[in-house]
């Protein structure tokens, strides 16, 4: 039913340009194929309104990594914001939802309001690696309340260039330099 599981290690070439040294692990159910299983639930997920999507997926990915949460004491697991607009018109942060599944298995709490994005920013489907790069750059901000904690799961949907995912790590870094960051995502695109 799944594709492939990403190897439970951090691409480098996805996260180029962020202190690795932060991000202690990244962790995703599975690879992200076109046309796959997995592309479907997503589209579920964030196109049909189907909230429920992202609870089971997240329950699923808190079976496959439950012993990791607890070794680690995560201190709250954070989504990765949407812009209010683009969550009004939706009805929901997918990631959220995600993130609520995760916690469901792992105990882990959410923590909602850390990071928000500034700006509306155009769909990332259909634009090259630079283009995304460029069109995620300084549409994040980070709450000082950061500086707290130890240790957080950052949570989003599918990984594809990893320029959201980097553009967050880097402004959660600048609030707290010695925070561990662990990455969750549901998918993650294979990179040729």
């Amino acid at each position: 039913m799944w594709s492939q599981p990403f190897e439970r290690e951090i691409n480098s070439q996805i996260l180029q340009g962020v202190n690795l040294s932060n991000v202690h692990a990244a962790y995703s159910l599975f690879y992200f194929s076109k046309d796959g299983v997995g592309q479907s639930l997503i589209h579920q997920l964030k196109y049909r309104g189907s909230w429920k999507t992202g609870l089971f997926l997240g329950e699923k990915l808190g079976l496959s990594i439950e012993e990791l949460v607890r070794v680690n004491q995560l201190d709250c697991l954070i989504p990765i914001a949407m812009f209010h607009r683009k969550k009004f018109d939706r009805g929901y942060n997918q990631a959220y939802y995600i993130a609520k599944g995760l916690s469901s298995i792992t105990g882990t709490p959410i923590r909602q309001n850390l990071i928000k994005k500034r700006k509306q920013t155009q769909s990332q489907t259909k634009l090259s690696r630079e283009q995304r790069r460029m069109n995620v750059r300084n549409t994040f901000v980070v709450s000082d309340k950061l500086k707290k904690f130890q240790t957080i799961g950052l949570v989003d949907d599918v990984v594809t260039t990893g320029s959201t995912l980097r553009e967050v790590c880097k402004e959660i870094i600048n609030v707290n330099r010695s925070i561990k960051i662990i990455i969750f995502t549901i998918g993650v695109a294979r990179i040729e």
